[in-house]
């Protein structure tokens, strides 16, 4: 190798190390500002172990799915799991108009979330297919089914229009 070769290689090395240098600080920057102080972070990852610790107790499972997609199936899964029982115990409901309500909600409940695990079957971590499952899965309205459920007496002895609160 010549000494001109040399001479180019090690330009073009001294123009990319000051470079390289300061695309590390700018993510260096970038990260501190996404991920804030460790307390912060700290803060972050118990607050996500809390949350995993419930959806793990709800569920009736001793440890939640490491994997991100796993992760969401489960919460699907338990909630039908959860309709179905609700679907067997309307059997036991007196009143004939709250019982088909029951079944009802717990019908759709199952179906909406055997949906969204037909759609989480074969996902990828990182496809769109994982992530298109939450806005499609609609826990709004079956939170707002839930609340007028319990909120309702049932029709033996109610008057009209009155409600009751949840306790």
């Amino acid at each position: 190798m010549t000494v001109r070769a040399r001479a180019k290689r090690w330009l073009v090395l001294d123009g990319i190390l000051p470079f390289i240098t300061v695309v590390l600080a700018i993510n260096q920057l970038i990260l501190t500002q996404e991920f804030g102080t460790t307390g912060t972070f700290r803060g972050r990852l118990d607050e996500t172990d809390q949350f995993r610790e419930t959806v793990e107790t709800n569920a009736g499972i001793e440890t939640g799915p490491a994997t991100p997609t796993a992760f969401p199936r489960t919460l699907v899964r338990a909630a039908r799991d959860r309709a179905e029982a609700l679907r067997e115990a309307a059997a036991a409901v007196d009143s004939p108009d709250r019982r088909d309500r029951l079944r009802g909600f717990a019908g759709r409940v199952v179906d909406e979330a055997e949906h969204a695990d037909a759609a989480l079957d074969g996902a990828r971590f990182g496809s769109f297919d994982v992530v298109s499952v939450t806005p499609d899965y609609d826990d709004v309205s079956q939170l707002a089914a839930v609340r007028a459920l319990l909120t309702t007496r049932p029709a033996q002895g109610n008057p009209p229009g009155r409600r009751r609160r949840p306790r």
